[in-house]
């Protein structure tokens, strides 16, 4: 399913406003959080290309796909009472653009997706003595990047066939910034609203020789024109206390 630009606007708003919200509810109460004090959870939001690292005149991952919903679970253990030691999984499974495919749509029939599996660890900084703390993070994983692309071309087994197809799996490092503001509703509840810069940086284009099954003449062509992976992620997550909080006010 591809996101309209609309659509991403108005969800995104809903999701920056839970902060807000939270801010407004909750009752500041001077909190902290007890050492050794573990959370589990998930995370629910949209991811957004980029093109940062590509330059003017390249393919980036913003030309070729569109906005995509991104889903993770993880798990925070709070080494000190403001800094939080985790670990996560995630999943983003980003359509094709459109309005950049849109000519070979017109001379055949095209399909792409690009998705990434990821798992990783990721630290936490919170500020501040209230139920509502700002914090800035950082991650570090494997992402598993499976992208697919399927053209057939109406010319297909004759001398006008431009059909290509090709299917690359990478495992490839990546890294992580992110910014937040953590809401303590209960006390072994908490729900988040993160900002995150993924940057998944060593995805490089990449030549194959392929057959053409109709002809079986081989060709070359271009795999991930786009290099890198790099995209923007807004989410909202909630988190639950798996051992006895203690907590003081």
């Amino acid at each position: 399913m591809q996101l309209r630009t609309r659509t991403v606007a108005v969800l995104l708003l809903l999701l920056l406003l839970v902060p807000v919200l939270c801010f407004g509810k909750i009752k500041k109460r001077k909190v902290t959080i007890d050492r050794n004090q573990v959370f589990a959870g998930a995370r629910l939001g949209i991811a957004a290309p980029l093109a940062m690292g590509r330059a003017d005149d390249e393919v980036s991952f913003r030309d070729v796909a569109a906005y995509a919903f991104t889903a993770s679970a993880d798990g925070m253990w709070m080494y000190t009472p403001s800094l939080g030691l985790g670990a996560e999984v995630g999943y983003t499974n980003y359509p094709y653009k459109k309005s950049y495919w849109s000519s070979l749509n017109q001379r055949g029939t095209f399909d792409a997706a690009y998705k990434d599996i990821y798992a990783g660890l990721t630290g936490r900084v919170l500020m501040g003595p209230n139920d509502v703390k700002p914090y800035i993070g950082l991650g570090f994983g494997a992402h598993c990047l499976r992208n697919a692309l399927n053209f057939v071309s109406t010319y297909a087994g004759t001398g006008a066939d431009e059909s290509v197809s090709y299917t690359s799996n990478k495992f490839i490092m990546g890294f992580a910034f992110a910014g937040g503001v953590l809401c303590k509703i209960a006390p072994k509840v908490q729900i988040s609203t993160t900002i995150r810069l993924n940057v998944i940086p060593f995805l490089k284009e990449e030549e194959k020789t392929i057959t053409d099954p109709y002809t079986f003449e081989t060709k070359r062509i271009m795999m991930n024109p786009h290099g890198n992976q790099n995209n923007l992620t807004v989410c909202v997550g909630v988190h639950f206390g798996v051992n006895s909080p203690k907590v003081k006010r």
